[in-house]
């Protein structure tokens, strides 16, 4: 499988993954491929880097960023490790940068760009989704099956309704929607 292929395929999960939660979760707001200029790595390799995020999921208790990979077969790899290993089909081996790793810049580039904003960030938690029936071998929990995670989603929503799951506050869903889009499309200006 060459590389237009996975990300062609990889798109096409992000945007399934988007539509599920969208549907599921229709007090929530689904931001799709935004891409950002990432001042960690811009100074870890010494030039310009703009990183993409897949989704970021803006519910009233959580933000969440969402690390999509359609590596059907397997997905291998531990939280230290730099690559990862996976199996988009039944031959075929990739590997790519730590997705947990790679999903936590994405968050603190985010958390950092609103706060360079003057905004009191809210709450965010990584998720890394995969497609059900997707072998994981990792010691990473945020690394789940996609009906997991849609499953761990509702819990959380069942918890803060109940008032089990704290928050720093109730987040307005589309304020943040609104403030996340704004300073991703003014930094985009700056590079």
């Amino acid at each position: 499988m060459n590389r237009l292929s996975l990300e062609m395929n990889g798109t096409w999960f992000e945007l399934h993954v988007a539509n599920e939660l969208s549907r599921l979760f229709p007090e929530s707001v689904v931001l799709h491929d935004l891409p950002l200029y990432s001042y960690y790595l811009s100074n870890w390799y010494e030039r310009p880097i703009t990183t993409q995020i897949d989704l970021v999921f803006i519910t009233p208790y959580r933000i969440y960023v969402i690390e999509a990979k359609k590596w059907g077969d397997e997905i291998c790899g531990n939280r230290e490790d730099y690559k990862w290993t996976g199996k988009p089909n039944a031959k075929n081996f990739v590997k790519n940068m730590n997705p947990v790793s790679q999903n936590l810049v994405h968050l603190r580039e985010l958390k950092n760009l609103l706060r360079r904003n003057n905004y009191d960030v809210p709450d965010f938690e990584s998720c890394i989704c995969v497609p059900d029936g997707t072998k994981i071998i990792t010691d990473c929990k945020e690394v789940l099956e996609m009906s997991q995670m849609i499953y761990k989603l509702q819990c959380d929503f069942l918890d803060f309704r109940s008032g089990r799951l704290k928050s720093s506050s109730v987040i307005d869903v589309y304020f943040w929607d609104d403030a996340i889009s704004e300073v991703i499309r003014k930094e985009k200006r700056k590079h």
